[in-house]
């Protein structure tokens, strides 16, 4: 009686723990091999990640940047030294007047500035074609610069197409805010530079106005999208994730650069 009035619903029981085993053991199965995946994925992404950088002094540089901050890291580099020499005569050895204004040290600052100009171009547009033709115009402005005699009108207007290359790759994209920004800054710097409304200091604050242009250059830079930045933001993710995880260490297949 029992078999007869319960079997069916004993085996239906059955059956669902059956069901439920098989459920429990395919998920399971589905977990080892995502994991399985995701181990193979990281030893793929440590064997390839020679180009990581593991630096105890530098903890937070994974990888090296992409080109376009490397290039604006660079004209710094060039243009700050020629620039201090060229402030520091001003302030201890050169007279006000023409000695001054026409002297080779500001012709290279003037020059470094056009550097300057083509490889921040480079580093808003990631574009190797747009950087030619910048560097054509301010090659051939360094060299205007150091012809006999001064042409100041020439060069102030050179010198205002040096600083709104770099600018205009944003404006083209639509980053209203960004180019605003970098207007505004320009502006400012660019009244302080001729009005020299806090006298002998106004020159001084034009610098340091102009300064705050980097950090803003940098991020626009950061947002393109263009291979050569995407490729290096997901290489210093993956040197990132390495690390944490333990891949690409000591007695691991991945290159370690260490400083």
């Amino acid at each position: 009686a029992s078999s007869y009035f319960f079997g069916e619903n004993l085996d239906l029981k059955a059956g669902s723990e059956e069901d439920d085993l098989s459920l429990f053991n395919s998920s399971l199965e589905q977990q080892q091999q995502h994991q399985l995946e995701e181990e193979q994925i990281m030893k793929e992404w440590a064997s390839s990640s020679a180009s990581c950088i593991h630096s105890s002094f530098l903890p937070n540089l994974h990888s090296l940047p992409p080109l376009t901050i490397i290039s604006m890291t660079i004209a710094c580099c060039l243009h700050s030294p020629c620039s201090m020499y060229y402030h520091l005569l001003c302030a201890y050895k050169l007279p006000p007047g023409p000695k001054r204004m026409d002297h080779w040290a500001r012709r290279l600052d003037q020059a470094m500035i056009h550097v300057m100009s083509f490889m921040y171009g480079y580093a808003t547009s990631a574009n190797t074609d747009y950087l030619l033709v910048a560097m054509a115009f301010n090659i051939d402005s360094m060299y205007r610069l150091f012809q006999k005699g001064m042409r100041p009108k020439r060069t102030l207007y050179r010198m205002i197409l040096a600083f709104l290359i770099p600018v205009l790759p944003i404006l083209l994209r639509g980053e209203i805010l960004n180019f605003l920004m970098l207007l505004t800054i320009y502006s400012i710097s660019g009244w302080l530079f001729s009005a020299y409304p806090l006298g002998g200091w106004s020159h001084c604050a034009f610098h340091l106005v102009v300064c705050f242009s980097n950090p803003i250059l940098i991020r626009a830079s950061l947002h393109l999208d263009a291979a050569v930045v995407r490729d290096s933001i997901d290489l210093a993710a993956k040197c990132f994730f390495i690390e944490q995880n333990g891949y690409g260490v000591a007695g691991d297949t991945a290159t370690n650069l260490v400083i």
